[in-house]
């Protein structure tokens, strides 16, 4: 189906356990999918560029949202997620104007640029389950004012929250052992954050240009 510009819904039956990659790529009409829950994992630029595509939910039994699944969805605002999800995928979510978002406890894995420049992001849940949130996640996600970390994260990578210009309080989870190289540069916004004893590694830029920053 991809390609199908003027494809504006469609209802894929129970017992498609699979499809492919791109499968509805460009459908810049396609504004309804129902989804079955026989499906396991939404693969690789499944809806990239559907660009009328509002809203979506996510049946339970899929547990992997692989790469670019929604990419540049640029109407998609409300997306729900099954508990039964461990993964979400390189890009997954990139470009989209989601609001508001809460990943479900069983979720472990958020890949590299999950949401990045998510521009109408306010505030996202992590759940303790997530033992890996990749570089650059959240970067450039302009409108984000409040997140939750898991408690089990060891590690900020890389650019995690680089660019997030409206952040203004982060507490650092206690067994986080390495914040990484500019991974809350340009929060311009941020004037609170917690960083625990856990803490052995501040790397380079870790907060450039931050410039609301309180010392105490």
């Amino acid at each position: 189906f991809a390609g199908c510009t003027s494809l504006k819904s469609i209802i894929i039956p129970e017992g498609v356990t699979d499809l492919g990659f791109g499968t509805f790529k460009g459908c810049e009409a396609l504004e309804s999918v129902t989804l079955p829950s026989t499906v396991i994992g939404l693969s690789n630029d499944l809806f990239a560029g559907c660009t009328s595509l509002k809203s979506i939910v996510i049946p339970e039994g899929v547990k992997y949202i692989y790469q670019r699944v929604f990419k540049d969805c640029s109407s998609l605002k409300s997306v729900t997620l099954p508990s039964s999800l461990i993964t979400i995928g390189d890009k997954a979510f990139e470009g989209t104007p989601i609001e508001e978002l809460t990943i479900p406890e069983g979720t472990e894995f958020i890949m590299k640029c999950a949401f990045y420049k998510c521009t109408a992001l306010r505030s996202i849940v992590i759940p303790d389950s997530v033992k890996t949130i990749k570089q650059s996640a959240f970067a450039l996600c302009t409108s984000l004012e409040r997140v939750t970390l898991p408690n089990g994260l060891t590690e900020i990578d890389w650019y995690l929250f680089s660019g997030c210009s409206s952040l203004d309080n982060v507490v650092i989870p206690k067994k986080v052992k390495k914040i990484g190289m500019n991974a809350f540069s340009g929060c311009t916004s941020l004037k609170n954050i917690t960083i625990p004893k856990s803490v052995k590694t501040i790397e380079d830029g870790a907060f450039k240009d931050c410039t609301s920053l309180e010392c105490k």
